[in-house]
């Protein structure tokens, strides 16, 4: 039998052995089969999202006004078959001042007459800000006499002031976090608001900061405090009155219903409008806020409309003897207090652009 490396070697085709190979003949070059070659890449096709998604997006939108005709209109009224329009229009003003802008907006609470409600309307503003949108609300007590606000809100054990931050500003670095803040400010535990106070034992002459100590300490707030709430004095000419001005976004004009406080509202409101500026686009675009201090006064429905054309909104506080307390929390008020400050937080928040 024919073994099988007898047979391969057979049918095995005889080759040369390697070795030294003549020079190709420019014949046989033009003769030789070409290379090959692979073809050009092609770009890829752009791929198209398919359009739907999986995911729903979800988003607070203004309620939708209850109807108000027929009878589906008058249960609706009642709270029967869906929201009243009193339910809806509270929840829009919710909304409104619950809205986180894309950059720090401040706030300047301003008239000069004492007694006006300055203060109660500073905390309470801050308190709806910091509660419906979620903290990271400041009060700067920028009173360089008798500042109130510290005594009307919680105090932290440091006892703190505007004056330490301002001793503490040369040693900040940039590298300052939140946390660090918690050093110069008082926290307010249910309301979630922070308040830095002015030091009242202090005399006027002694607290007042010049441009660039109050752009300094303004620059380091808004690095952590998306609303800034300005509790003024009552002196409009002071150099940090002034530049409270320069660095707010909108106006808040609160006052009793004496005549002496609505006068001086309306002096500082021409005031603004006169001095050109910024300062009359703030008096254009201004809350007023008229609050029955006592109910000896007149009642603010019957003053409220002597200021129709003066400012932008005009809106109304009732009566309500938590206002009047030594330490203001917004816990303390009535509902319908509440309802009538969310009412002008809702208005001030309306007016702010991003």
């Amino acid at each position: 039998m024919t073994s099988l490396r007898s047979a391969w070697a057979a049918n095995a085709e005889v080759r040369p052995l390697p070795g030294p190979q003549p020079a190709a003949k420019a014949s046989d070059v033009s003769q030789a089969t070409p290379v090959f070659a692979p073809p050009e890449p092609r770009a890829p096709e752009a791929h198209q999202p398919f359009e739907h998604t999986f995911i729903e997006k979800h988003r607070t939108e203004t309620p939708t006004p209850a109807p108000v005709g027929g009878f589906a209109g008058v249960l609706a009224q009642f709270g029967i078959g869906g929201p009243s329009q009193a339910q809806q229009a509270e929840e829009a003003d919710k909304i409104a001042v619950s809205k986180v802008w894309t950059r720090p907006k401040g706030i300047a609470v301003a008239n000069g007459k004492g007694g006006s409600g300055k203060t109660p309307t500073s905390l309470y503003l801050a308190a709806m800000f910091a509660r419906l949108g979620g903290g990271m609300v400041l009060v700067d007590d920028n009173n360089t006499f008798r500042g109130a606000a510290g005594w009307q809100t919680e105090n932290a054990a440091h006892g703190a002031t505007k004056e330490d931050l301002i001793a503490a500003l040369p040693t900040f670095d940039g590298s300052e976090r939140a946390a660090d803040m918690a050093r110069f400010t008082h926290h307010q535990t249910t309301d979630r608001y922070d308040v830095l106070q002015s030091r009242p034992q202090k005399l006027a002459r002694d607290q007042a900061l010049d441009d660039a100590e109050f752009d300094a300490i303004q620059e380091l707030l808004r690095r952590f405090y998306r609303v800034v709430v300005f509790d003024s004095g009552n002196d409009e000419s002071a150099p940090n009155w002034l530049r409270m001005i320069h660095h707010s976004d909108a106006l808040v004009v609160p006052t009793a219903t004496t005549p002496k406080h609505c006068e001086s509202a309306k002096l500082l409101l021409e005031a603004l409008t006169a001095a050109g500026g910024h300062g009359a686009e703030l008096a254009r675009n201004a809350v007023i806020v008229v609050s029955h201090a006592s109910t000896n006064d007149p009642a603010p429905e019957q003053v409220a409309p002597r200021f129709e054309g003066m400012a932008r909104e005009v809106l109304t506080i009732p009566h309500d003897p938590a206002m009047a307390r030594e330490w203001l929390r917004w816990d303390d008020l009535a509902p319908r207090t509440q309802r009538a400050w969310l009412a002008v937080g809702a208005a001030i928040a309306r007016g702010l652009e991003d």
